[in-house]
């Protein structure tokens, strides 16, 4: 619980600023109140501290963020000579759905879901590829392979 600031405890903050206290130091000296506090009834109020800064205080220049590295990533590597870009794989075949509900579907069926965004929901039904929980097209559609060029950089 703070104190209210009377035009009395307003007084005793200038006074206690025209010693060269800081913030911290005149809050500990008023009791009951923050730093944060003296601060904001001297912004509010209009004036400034005389010290706003301990003596000896020296600003602390720090590096600049691009020479720290934290710029723009610029992956540079030999990539061989350039070639047409490959175009992506056609979409796989429209496979058609067996409409199979929750309770139908079992390891041996494929859980993609069906075409309904709304409930019964339905899921694919065919034969899974091996390893996959989808066929063969739903794998395709939903493992997409990476591009070379993320291979490239992950193999670095």
């Amino acid at each position: 619980m703070s104190i209210p600031w009377s035009e009395e405890r307003v007084e005793q903050l200038k006074a206690l600023d025209a010693e060269g206290l800081s913030a911290a130091e005149v809050a500990r000296m008023l009791g009951g109140t923050t730093r944060n506090a003296v601060i904001g009834i001297i912004s509010r109020r209009g004036f400034h501290l005389e010290n706003p800064r301990p003596p000896g205080y020296k600003k602390v220049s720090t590096p600049k963020a691009s020479h720290l590295g934290h710029g723009p990533k610029i992956f540079r590597y030999n990539r061989g000579p350039r070639s047409a870009p490959s175009l992506p794989d056609p979409p796989p075949a429209a496979v058609e759905s067996l409409r199979l509900n929750m309770e139908q579907l079992t390891r041996h069926t494929c859980r993609y879901p069906g075409p309904e965004p709304h409930p019964p929901y339905t899921y694919c039904g065919h034969p899974p590829a091996d390893g996959s929980p989808y066929c063969a097209a739903h794998t395709r559609v939903t493992f997409q392979p990476k591009h070379a060029a993320t291979r490239a950089v992950e193999a670095e």
